[in-house]
């Protein structure tokens, strides 16, 4: 047992006892209906499209999450809802682009924002279908009161509020205008209850308490268990036990104790007899942080410690593929379509609205979603036909934008800095993609589509508009 476990065991468990007590009195007047399946949501954060065995990495073997693929439903064209930490997480808990809840920008450590507590939850819905709920690990959607897990309908949470670089020597008092930078602080609920100096715990603590949590769940109610591990997130670090299982250096160990972390999550499902009716999706926030800032090499912190976006272009931050295209695996024994690939444009965004659908929850008339509902599709009943386009956003710029196997990009900035391709000159010129063909963006055909590239760019500028967003569209 980790060190942050051993300190935090004994008020853990009356932690777990008083949620749950409470979260029987709220559910008495919304009794589960039998076919509500418990779910549980899986993210990585900066893991790249390549990085699992199953993905093709050539070095780094994650057997329990290649089970999970072959058993369930492997995506190839699954999108986090935007390619850096906030706005991906906001996107997740909302079904909506990170722009309508005001959260396209990653938040630092004590800022006075966070997720509006207008905004409707995945948590908060799911718990008004009598689901239970937890969180474990990152949250990064504010870190004062208003804006914590549990002030958005969780009953419990265990973790860190933001990033494992957020401290010193990766962000410093000086880079943040300030006297001088907290220790990284974990969070039991909204009570700091331990400091993380060795960040080798970080993902066996949080696996110790998701198979606590599934453990101590009533067996009467359906639960929802978000799941966000810190890594492998700079600066990655393994357990000693894990240091070594890989060959692909400490990232690898760090992807390698994600997938042991999986394969402990599944064998407490199994222990707990619920292994058939429980729906896991994971994921990864966003692509591989390979244009880090000079800041963050230092400390241990090595240039390859990072994932790879696979065969795609781009990383982390950016609207090429690599930023935003992620691993994404569905595992659910009653899904219709398990032991398949699919190609298809899927989303984070679509998670709500299908999370919904499968718990029998009514969605506020007013509420605007922006991803599709995939029960039928997972039930096998219809095939999955998006006819919704994809947009992707670098803060809140609206970059491109996605329609069936077309990708319209429209942005003047360099892929990795950031910068402005010419200073001060933003004149863009259309780049158009044919996923299907060109899945690495190598080959720009707008010259050769004028009719697509037309359509598309009026679509992202009649989407800005409506979000108001900022585009190069029509530039």
């Amino acid at each position: 047992m980790s060190y942050v476990s051993t300190l935090l065991a004994a008020s853990a468990r009356v932690s777990l006892i008083t949620a749950f007590s409470l979260a029987g009195l709220n559910s008495a007047m919304s009794a589960p209906q039998p076919e509500q399946p418990n779910i549980i949501v899986m993210m990585a954060d900066d893991m790249g499209y390549g990085d699992l065995s199953t993905y093709g990495h050539p070095n780094i073997v994650t057997p329990n999450l290649d089970a999970m693929a072959t058993e369930g439903i492997k995506l190839t064209s699954f999108y986090a809802g935007q390619a850096v930490c906030t706005p991906s997480r906001a996107a997740l808990m909302t079904g909506r682009y990170a722009i309508r809840s005001g959260m396209q920008q990653v938040l630092m450590p004590d800022s006075d924002r966070g997720l509006p507590q207008s905004e409707f939850t995945m948590a908060e819905m799911l718990k008004s279908q009598g689901y239970q709920t937890a969180m474990v690990g990152k949250w990064h959607l504010g870190d004062k009161a208003g804006f914590l897990p549990v002030d958005n309908g969780f009953d419990q949470y265990f973790g860190l509020l933001y990033s494992n670089d957020m401290t010193d020597p990766w962000v410093t008092a000086e880079l943040m205008g300030r006297e001088s930078m907290s220790p990284l602080q974990m969070f039991r609920n909204d009570k700091p209850v331990g400091v993380i100096k060795d960040q080798s715990v970080l993902t066996t603590s949080y696996t110790e308490e998701a198979v606590a949590n599934i453990g101590a769940f009533s067996d009467d109610k359906p639960f929802f268990l978000y799941m966000a591990w810190s890594m492998p997130h700079l600066p990655v670090a393994a357990p000693d036990f894990q240091k070594g299982k890989s060959a692909g250096g400490l990232y690898g160990d760090a992807v390698s104790t994600i997938d042991w972390s999986v394969g402990e999550v599944m064998n407490a499902l199994e222990e707990k007899g619920v292994a058939d009716n429980t729906i896991i999706v994971f994921f990864s926030d966003n692509g591989p942080w390979q244009n880090l800032p000079d800041r963050m090499v230092q400390g241990g912190v090595e240039r390859w410690h990072v994932g790879s976006a696979g065969t795609l272009k781009g990383s982390k931050g950016t609207t090429y593929e690599g930023g935003s295209r992620v691993p994404a695996i569905i595992h659910w024994p009653d899904s219709k379509i398990n032991g398949s690939v699919n190609s298809e444009l899927i989303s984070a965004l679509d998670l709500f609205p299908t999370f919904a659908t499968l718990s029998g929850a009514t969605l506020p008339e007013d509420l605007t979603l922006d991803g599709a509902d995939l029960s039928d599709f997972l039930k096998g009943n219809t095939p999955h036909s998006k006819d919704n386009y994809f947009y992707y956003f670098r803060g809140d710029v609206a970059e491109a934008v996605r329609d069936k196997k077309w990708k319209l990009r429209l942005s003047p900035f360099d892929e990795f800095s950031g910068e402005m391709a010419s200073a001060g000159d933003t004149r863009v010129k259309a780049e158009l993609y044919n996923l299907e063909d060109d899945p690495s963006e190598r080959f720009n055909v707008a010259d050769s589509h004028p009719d697509v590239v037309d359509k598309l760019t009026k679509q992202l500028a009649r989407f800005a508009e409506e979000t108001e967003s900022q585009t190069f569209a029509g530039k």
